[in-house]
């Protein structure tokens, strides 16, 4: 039965983001000439489709309003991306529209890869995995893989300023591990991350 219901939900998270690809990329939904219930129908798709997977991460991880910034980063960026015509040049207020979801849409993804990495490494080597830290993580591996594709698409990036870049993230990391060691142990996750795909 539990099975059964995994592949249900799959398959309800797979039409979703298909249904959703299908509006934006197929259909132009963003046009101003689609009909109002297509629009509708695609903001809401904007939000269950981030609903759908990150809830449940979020529950059985038990990390608080880690659900609600990765529905919003998502649902933003969907939005921005759908329903907002870029600017020539493009403007300040799109431009931060744009990269701050952005970022915050690369975090989450960021941030459970850190997770998974930090809980094999507890296994192999002891210790407890902590989801704070790896949240910390993931928004500084997005700010900085961001920060080089901007560079990149401005055509000012340079071995040089990369590994600049890289190297003040490691930094940061580093004194942040220092300073907050003590903090992260005792809020350390206990849940590990195999338990996303046990869904009673």
């Amino acid at each position: 039965m539990r099975h059964l219901y995994r592949l249900l939900y799959g398959a309800v998270c797979l039409n979703a983001w298909l249904a959703l690809g299908w509006l934006v990329l197929i259909r132009d939904v963003g046009n101003a000439a689609s009909p109002i219930w297509l629009r509708a129908a695609t903001v809401v798709l904007l939000l269950a489709g981030p609903a759908l997977i990150f809830v449940p991460v979020a529950s059985r991880l038990k990390t608080p309003y880690f659900d609600l910034e990765a529905i919003i980063g998502w649902a933003t960026l969907g939005f921005v991306v759908t329903f907002l015509t870029p600017s020539e040049p493009v403007g300040r207020g799109l431009f931060l529209a744009l990269v701050l979801p952005l970022v915050v849409c690369v975090a989450t993804v960021a941030t459970l890869l850190a997770y998974l990495c930090s809980w094999r490494a507890a296994v192999l080597w002891g210790g407890r995995p902590n989801f704070l830290r790896a949240r910390r993580r993931g928004y500084l591996a997005s700010i900085t893989l961001i920060s080089l594709t901007l560079l990149g698409a401005y055509g000012v990036l340079s071995l040089a300023a990369g590994l600049i870049l890289v190297t003040i993230a490691i930094l940061v990391e580093a004194f942040l591990v220092m300073r907050t060691e003590p903090t992260e142990r005792q809020a350390a996750s206990p849940r590990p991350p195999g338990e996303i795909l046990r869904m009673s």
